[in-house]
């Protein structure tokens, strides 16, 4: 009797730790395809350097940040600024400290109406370190209320859609394709660099 007990304790207990590993890889299930996220953040800085004669004014900062996991704590990368959608400075915190050969998202968040070719301008540099880096950018989540500006915005800096010759099978070749997702996962769109 002691030993049909202890193999139903055992069962039970095997059983209970299944629904529990079940429940936990469950939980995180939506982390496990992605090891890393970088966190695209713009603000802007009014009147910085906004003086008589300046031709530098209308700053945006850009902060970019990163955590791998991507559900740890994040840490400062690079901060970059701009004017007008142009860059015209840079300073790096830290190197990245993402482990090459890993893949992950760029995540855009705060952005107003008049920082979308300033965030398509610094989620492209950071999509060259990414790859400097040896690291794959799944996509890229935007807010859902800017996803067409910022899409307009990545056209205008050289991206195009997909594009099928007639009568061919095959997508034109190109160097960069990124694939960009509203924050609502409502729209998508691949974009592709020559």
């Amino acid at each position: 009797m002691q030993a049909l007990k202890s193999t139903f304790l055992a069962m039970a207990l095997s059983i209970c730790c299944t629904q529990v590993c079940f429940a936990q890889s469950s939980e995180d299930s939506d982390d496990a395809w992605k090891d890393w996220k970088v966190t695209i953040s713009p603000s802007s800085l009014q009147h910085y350097l906004d003086y008589p004669g300046s031709s530098i004014h209308g700053i945006t900062k850009v902060a970019i940040n990163y955590a791998q996991p991507d559900y740890s704590t994040s840490q400062s990368y690079e901060d970059l600024w701009y004017t007008q959608s142009k860059p015209i400075g840079c300073k790096r915190w830290q190197s990245l400290g993402i482990t090459p050969g890993t893949a992950g998202v760029v995540q855009v968040i705060n952005v107003n109406a008049d920082q979308c070719g300033t965030v398509a301008n610094a989620v492209l540099r950071m999509y060259v370190d990414l790859y400097l880096h040896k690291c794959m950018t799944k996509y890229i989540v935007v807010p859902h209320t800017r996803f067409n500006n910022i899409v307009a915005s990545f056209r205008q800096q050289g991206f195009r859609p997909p594009f099928v010759a007639p009568g061919s099978r095959f997508e034109e070749p190109s160097r960069i394709s990124i694939e960009i997702m509203s924050d609502d996962d409502v729209e998508s769109q691949r974009l592709l660099m020559k």
